[in-house]
């Protein structure tokens, strides 16, 4: 919501949404995510296949040229692998 109302970055809310999904899979799978690159997440855990899917997608707007790309639509992903988490 900040991000859409003009309030933050686009690019810091990429990040600020990898950050929250990273945070979350360290707190449940015991993981260290921020220092696995994206084919550690894919490859450490069965379970992380979908954080790693949520996280290529978070790539382009957090190190990519266009720094507007749309955050709404990988950050619903996010929360819905979040909110599906077993």
């Amino acid at each position: 919501a900040d991000v859409e109302a003009g309030r933050l970055d686009v690019r810091v809310g990429h990040q600020q949404v990898s950050r929250v999904v990273r945070d979350f899979v360290d707190q449940h799978a015991g993981t260290d995510s921020l220092t696995m690159t994206l084919s550690d997440l894919g490859s450490a855990d069965p379970r992380l296949g979908p954080v790693a899917e949520v996280i290529q997608r978070l790539y382009p707007g957090e190190f990519g040229p266009d720094p507007r790309l749309e955050l709404r639509p990988v950050a619903d992903a996010a929360k819905a692998v979040i909110d599906g988490w077993h």
